[in-house]
C-alpha cells in the first residue's frame, strides 16, 4: 500500500487512469467480439476460449473498478487504495481460478475468491457513493449500505454452503433488497447530478 501511494504522488496517477481505461475498453470490446462469434458459431464454451473469453471480462470489470478507486484518492486516500487492493486481490485470484481449472470445482480457493471478489465490488460502490455523497441524504445512504451488506452476507453464505432461499419468501424479501439498492443508486445519482447543476448556477 504504501508504493501505491509513492506511484500516486509522482504523479503517474493520470498515465495509470489511461492505461486502465484503455485495458477495460479493449478487453471488454474483445470479450464482445468473441460473443458475437458465437452467435455465428465460434465454440466459447469449451477451453481455451472460455479461459479467455472469462479473463477478458475480468480484465475489463477489474479495470473499470480500479478507475473508480483510482478517482476517489484525493479524497479518501486509506479507502482509496483498500479498496484498490482488494480489486487487484481478486482479480489475480480470478486469473489463478481460470488458468489452474478450478473454476468448475467446489474448492475452498473458489469459494475465497468468490466472497472477496463480492466484497470488492460492493465496497467499491458503497465508498464511491459515500465520496460523492459525502453527508448529504444520510438516510437514504444507511438504507442502501445496509441492504449492499445484507446481500453480499447473503450471496456469501450461499457460496458456502447455506441457502437461505430456502427460506420461506426468503427470495421476494432477497429480490426486493436487489430492486430497492438499484432504485437508490439512481436516485443517489440524479440528486448528486441535481446538486452539481445547482452549485453551478
Amino acid at each position: 500500500m504504501g508504493k501505491l501511494k509513492v506511484i500516486f504522488k509522482k504523479g503517474r496517477k493520470n498515465m495509470i487512469k489511461k492505461v486502465l481505461t484503455i485495458l477495460a475498453i479493449t478487453t471488454m470490446g474483445l470479450g464482445i467480439g468473441m460473443l458475437i462469434g458465437a452467435i455465428f458459431g465460434f465454440n466459447v464454451l469449451v477451453n481455451p476460449q472460455l479461459q479467455v473469453l472469462i479473463t477478458l471480462f475480468v480484465l475489463a470489470v477489474g479495470s473499470g473498478f480500479s478507475i473508480n478507486s483510482i478517482n476517489l484518492y484525493e479524497k479518501k486516500k486509506i479507502i482509496s487504495l483498500i479498496s484498490l487492493c482488494l480489486i487487484i486481490i481478486s482479480v489475480v485470484l480470478a486469473l489463478i481460478l481460470v488458468w489452474s481449472n478450478l473454476l468448475l470445482s467446489n474448492s475452498a480457493f473458489l469459494q475465497i475468491t468468490m466472497v472477496i471478489a463480492l466484497a470488492s465490488i460492493f465496497f467499491n460502490i458503497i465508498v464511491s457513493v459515500n465520496v460523492r455523497i459525502y453527508k448529504r441524504y444520510f438516510i437514504l445512504q444507511l438504507i442502501l449500505y445496509s441492504l449492499i451488506i445484507f446481500i453480499d452476507v447473503t450471496l456469501s453464505m450461499l457460496i458456502f454452503g447455506t441457502n437461505l432461499f430456502l427460506i420461506n419468501n426468503f427470495a421476494q424479501i432477497f429480490s426486493v433488497a436487489c430492486l430497492v439498492v438499484l432504485a437508490l443508486l439512481i436516485t443517489l445519482f440524479i440528486l448528486e447530478k441535481k446538486q452539481i447543476t445547482n452549485e453551478t448556477i
